[in-house]
């Protein structure tokens, strides 16, 4: 077996330990040997010129033993650091870091970031990091999106209403969380201005997970805002699908465990709003990968403007998008964005029409 090799701030401490125990000897020697030409100078006897010599070897001592605490002190920062290293090495090669229990994992991690990020001691637990951090642990433990496309064409019918076309597609990621179940009366939620003129105001024409059509497992539920009239919300109505029964939405959660971790939902439905509903508005609940979506329009019925809510959408201290995240193209009748890296629960876009007649 190879003997490991003794580290060279060790070799040093010994080295200078030895060397402070040569000059304590030498000046015991000299300091006995002084005593003992004291009482023999006590009775006449001339010594002068042994005194001078026990004197020369006493300081000699006394430079041996501050050559030797000063090798021994540079050694022990030396042997210091080594320890440490030692101590590094037994904390991750020996899988220490595996027995601790998530909430002191979480303890170190957060400690060591600190330091990184702040050029000052900080024992404050309210920060900007703390904050992002406790955001951030919620999200990693959810569902994302690996990816999420939008399409919406939409078109003005007899200058009353705007009738909008849309096809989402999601490829859902469930690594991080088997057990999260599908709420498809989230994911179709929408609120319109009441009309009663309009009898169909939201319809889902295509529900299916992983190309499994389920269109037929699904229906349309409305819940009304009790007092929405008396109120600056003016949305009164909103429609949403969900499962027909219990068994469906068994059925449905069964599909996506049972296949791989990444799902594909597609959902194509139909809106009509009063042309008063000139806006809309569209924003991700889960962190998503990225994001594309594209807006077709007739530029003879209408303009329309879109505007892009996001964390990180713009660079620090400058208005315009980052391209390098975000990009923006509009011709004459389509409006196309593209996110190109995460965006976060909230993150989205918001259309506004402005009709020409």
């Amino acid at each position: 077996m190879k003997k490991k090799r003794m580290p060279e701030g060790k070799n040093i401490l010994y080295i200078g330990t030895i060397i402070i125990l040569i000059g304590v000897l030498i000046l015991i020697i000299a300091l006995w040997q002084t005593n003992e030409l004291e009482l023999k100078k006590s009775t006449g006897e001339n010594v002068g010129s042994w005194m001078i010599f026990l004197s020369f070897i006493a300081d000699i001592g006394k430079t041996i033993i501050t050559i030797g605490a000063g090798t021994a002190l540079y050694s022990y920062f030396d042997f210091i650091n080594y320890i440490k290293k030692i101590l590094i090495d037994v904390v991750i090669q020996n899988n220490y870091l595996d027995e601790l229990s998530d909430e002191k994992k979480r303890d170190i991690i957060s400690k060591l970031e600190k330091q990184v990020i702040y050029d000052y001691e900080t024992t404050d637990d309210n920060t900007l990091y703390d904050f992002v951090n406790k955001e951030i642990q919620g999200l990693v433990k959810s569902i994302y999106y690996e990816s999420m496309y939008l399409n919406i064409n939409c078109r003005v019918v007899d200058n009353k209403m705007i009738e909008k076309d849309f096809i989402r597609e999601y490829e859902c990621n469930f690594e991080t969380n088997r057990d999260y179940e599908i709420d498809l009366a989230f994911m179709t939620k929408c609120s319109f201005v009441d009309d009663q003129q309009i009898k169909e105001p939201f319809a889902v024409k295509e529900f299916s997970i992983n190309g499994k059509n389920l269109t037929d497992k699904i229906e349309r539920k409305v819940s009304h805002k009790d007092g929405a009239e008396n109120s600056i919300d003016t949305y009164t109505h909103t429609f949403y699908y969900d499962f027909k029964n219990a068994e469906d939405k068994k059925a449905i959660q069964y599909i996506e465990k049972s296949d791989a971790h990444i799902i594909k939902i597609v959902i194509k439905y139909k809106t009509i709003v009063p042309v008063e509903d000139n806006n809309l508005a569209y924003r991700v609940y889960v962190p998503c990968k990225k994001f594309e979506a594209t807006l077709v329009y007739d530029d003879n019925d209408m303009s329309v403007f879109a505007d892009i809510f996001a964390f990180k959408d713009r660079k620090v201290n400058e208005r315009k998008l980052d391209t390098n995240r975000v990009s923006y193209c509009q011709n004459r009748n389509c409006i196309n964005i593209v996110f190109k890296d995460w965006i976060l629960p909230g993150d989205g876009i918001m259309y506004l029409f402005n009709l020409k007649n």
